[in-house]
């Protein structure tokens, strides 16, 4: 057990050094270029996905702007779902980056909320139930939500919210132990305070199943 804890302390710089890094100067010019240059969806070009798949993807500035309501004016993904019969997930996963300028460093995420789009790509009556976050280690974010036949969603814009953005995300890691003696001492994991992104790495999984 020592010899295990030792060698994830070790490890874990050596993780913390494959993050992906993002210029401050990229950050700041996406941050106030946001600015709504759409006013519905009629002409946005969707991607379509396939049932199942995992599709990596990014929000960059190049991606369309558009105001949610209640001042969460984001950059966009727009994704077309496929037809099905059966219920699946959709499962968005968000990995952790860094973006960095002299004298200082911030980490945080892409995180992601979901708006489902019907046929003539308006909002569902019904808002998308999300579940999670999940976090693997604290590298990867996780939330998903269930796809029905009987909701009728053929669309999804993948967002983020004023809140996300100012608030960021505190998240506990997971508790560990101490040997002292003989004896093991259970010691709380850190908290971590995380930034929201408004660009981002993410990745849409869809599956059966949405818990990663």
């Amino acid at each position: 057990m020592r010899n295990r804890a030792f060698i994830l302390l070790l490890a874990l710089p050596l993780l913390a050094g494959c993050l992906e890094t993002i210029d401050q100067s990229v950050m700041t010019s996406a941050r106030e270029g946001m600015t709504p240059n759409v006013q519905d969806f009629t002409a946005v070009r969707f991607q379509p996905l396939t049932y199942p798949s995992t599709t990596p993807m990014r929000i960059t500035t190049d991606d369309p702007v558009y105001d949610f309501g209640n001042r969460n004016v984001s950059y966009f993904k727009a994704i077309e779902l496929p037809l099905s019969t059966e219920p699946y997930a959709m499962r968005i996963m968000s990995p952790r980056f860094d973006w960095r300028y002299p004298g200082s460093r911030h980490t945080g995420y892409f995180i992601p909320s979901i708006l489902l789009l019907d046929a003539e790509r308006k909002p569902l009556r019904d808002p998308a139930i999300v579940y999670g976050p999940v976090y693997k280690g604290v590298d990867f974010r996780h939330v998903w939500t269930e796809i029905t036949p009987q909701m009728n969603a053929r669309y999804v814009l993948v967002y983020t919210t004023q809140q996300a953005l100012t608030g960021g995300e505190e998240v506990k890691g997971g508790r560990t132990v101490m040997p002292v003696g003989v004896l093991f001492i259970p010691v709380p994991g850190p908290t971590y305070d995380f930034e929201g992104a408004p660009i981002g790495p993410i990745e849409i999984t869809l599956a059966r199943e949405g818990a990663p």
